[in-house]
C-alpha cells in the first residue's frame, strides 16, 4: 500500500503490538533492494496529516538572491528554517545562535554545501546583546530576518521569568529596532499557540512579541509579520523524547492529565508553512497555521508504547497535574475572525489582532521598557507589569496580592 494513512497505521500497530509484531514501511523505489528501503513505523507516521501541496513560487521569490538572517538557527525549528532557506538560494545566510553547541552542530552540517565559505556566516551571538546584534546588521545588511530564537519550555520559563522576559521580549525589541534602522524589508516572528490567552510567562512574552511586531509593521509599512503554531514533533526537549526514555528505562510515564490535548505538526511541514505564510503576508499580519485536530497526550503515549514493542497494560502511567503556566487545551485563535489565505493551512489576522484597548502605542512601548528594566533588576514588578499588559483572564499561574505576584 503506497502512502498508508495515519489512521490505518494506528489500527495496524494496535493489532500487531499484542502479538509482538513490528510492521515495517516500504519507502522509496520498490524496485530497489527491500532491505535498504524498509523501516519501522514511527510516531510521526501515526500523527501525519494528509498534506496540502505548497506552491513554493512566492517563497522562492522572497528568498532567492537575498541576504537572510535566522536567529535561533541551531534549534529544532531554526535549523530546519536554515535548511529550507538555503534550498531557495539566498545570496548570504547568517545563522545566529547563543548556544555554541547548537551553532556548531548546524554549521558542521552546512559545511558540505557548495559555496559555504562565500554564503554562510555562523554568528555566536545573544539576541539581548545590542552591540553584537548591531554589528551583525552593519556587516551583513540582512534583507530578511527570521526570528526563531526564544526560551520556550514552559516550566523552565516559569522558574526563570526574568531571563526569559529579557531573552524573548528584549531580544525581539533589539531585532525590530535594528530592522527599522537598517531598512530590513521582511521580519518574521516565529510565534506559538501559547500566545493566545496566555496562562504563564512564556505565552505572555510571545504575545507581547506579536504585538511589537505588528506595531513596527504599521510604523514602517514593511512586511513584519508573525506566524503562530502549536507543538512540533521531535523538537529539542519536547515531550516525545521524554516519554521514549521513560518507556525504555521501565519508568512510569508522567503525564499531567488524562484529558490534556495538544496540537502537533511535523517540523518540515511547519517550517514550509512558516516560509509560505511570510511570502504572502502583508504588514502586521499574524498568520495562524491550521494544525488539524488536537491530540490527546495519552493517545500519543499509548501509540508510542505499542511502537516500542510493549502494550499499554505493561506500562504504569502517573498523572502529575498541570504545572504553572500550562493549560489543559491550547488555543490557536484569539478573535475567531481569522481569514482564509491562498493556502488552506494558513489563516491570517490582518494587521494582527490589535493592541490591548487600554493602551496607546506610546503607552504600550513605555510599559514594555518598564518590564525590561524591572527584569534586568530581577524585580517582581516585571511580572506584575507583564500581566497587566496581557490582561488575560487565563493568566492563571499568577495571583497578584498587595502588588506582589504569588504562585
Amino acid at each position: 500500500m503506497p502512502n498508508p494513512s495515519a489512521e490505518f497505521l494506528t489500527k495496524l500497530v494496535s493489532h500487531c503490538s499484542p502479538l509482538g509484531i513490528k510492521p515495517l514501511l516500504l519507502i522509496g523505489d520498490q524496485n530497489q533492494d527491500y532491505k535498504s528501503t524498509l523501516r519501522e513505523v514511527e510516531l510521526k507516521d501515526l500523527l501525519r496529516r494528509a498534506p496540502h501541496a505548497i506552491d513554493i513560487t512566492s517563497t522562492r521569490e522572497m528568498i532567492r538572491g537575498k541576504r537572510v538572517l535566522v536567529t535561533g538557527a541551531g534549534g529544532s525549528i531554526g535549523s530546519e528554517i536554515v535548511r529550507q532557506v538555503l534550498s531557495f538560494d539566498p545570496s548570504r545566510l547568517v545563522i545566529l545562535d547563543h548556544s555554541e553547541f547548537n551553532l556548531y552542530t548546524i554549521d558542521q552540517e552546512l559545511r558540505s554545501h557548495i559555496g559555504y565559505e562565500e554564503k554562510i556566516v555562523p554568528a555566536l551571538v545573544d539576541v539581548c546583546d545590542k552591540n553584537c546584534i548591531k554589528d551583525i546588521f552593519e556587516k551583513y545588511r540582512p534583507e530578511i530576518v527570521i526570528h526563531a530564537a526564544a526560551y520556550k519550555h514552559v516550566h523552565l520559563v516559569e522558574s526563570n521569568p526574568y531571563s526569559s522576559i529579557l531573552n524573548n521580549i528584549q531580544g525581539t525589541q533589539n531585532l525590530l529596532n535594528f530592522c527599522q534602522q537598517f531598512d530590513v524589508k521582511t521580519f518574521v516572528l516565529v510565534s506559538t499557540d501559547k500566545a493566545v490567552n496566555p496562562a504563564g510567562i512564556m505565552g505572555a512574552t510571545k504575545r507581547i512579541c506579536e504585538i511589537m511586531t505588528s506595531i513596527a509593521a504599521l510604523k514602517t509599512e514593511k512586511v513584519y509579520c508573525s506566524v503562530r503554531f502549536g507543538n512540533v514533533l521531535g523538537s529539542s526537549g519536547s515531550l516525545i523524547p521524554l516519554l521514549k526514555k521513560q518507556i525504555e528505562s521501565g519508568l512510569p510515564l508522567t503525564i499531567t492529565h488524562k484529558e490534556i490535548t495538544r496540537y502537533f505538526m511535523l517540523i518540515d511541514e511547519a517550517v514550509s508553512l512558516v516560509l509560505k505564510a511570510a511570502s504572502i503576508s502583508k504588514p502586521g499580519d499574524i498568520n495562524v497555521l491550521k494544525m488539524g485536530e488536537p491530540v490527546k497526550i495519552i493517545d500519543i503515549a499509548e501509540s508510542l508504547i505499542r511502537l516500542m514493542g510493549k502494550t499499554p497494560e505493561q506500562i504504569e502511567i502517573k498523572y502529575t497535574g498541570l504545572r504553572p503556566g500550562e493549560k489543559m487545551f491550547e488555543e490557536l485563535y484569539i478573535s475567531g475572525n481569522e481569514l482564509n489565505t491562498e493556502h488552506p493551512d494558513i489563516l491570517v489576522l490582518p494587521k494582527g489582532d490589535a493592541l490591548p484597548s487600554q493602551f496607546s502605542i506610546d503607552e504600550f512601548n513605555t510599559c514594555i521598557n518598564e518590564v525590561i528594566s524591572y527584569a534586568e533588576e530581577s524585580d517582581q514588578k516585571a511580572i506584575v507589569k507583564l500581566s497587566s499588559l496581557i490582561n488575560s483572564q487565563y493568566f492563571t499561574s499568577l495571583r497578584v496580592v498587595n502588588g506582589q505576584p504569588q504562585r
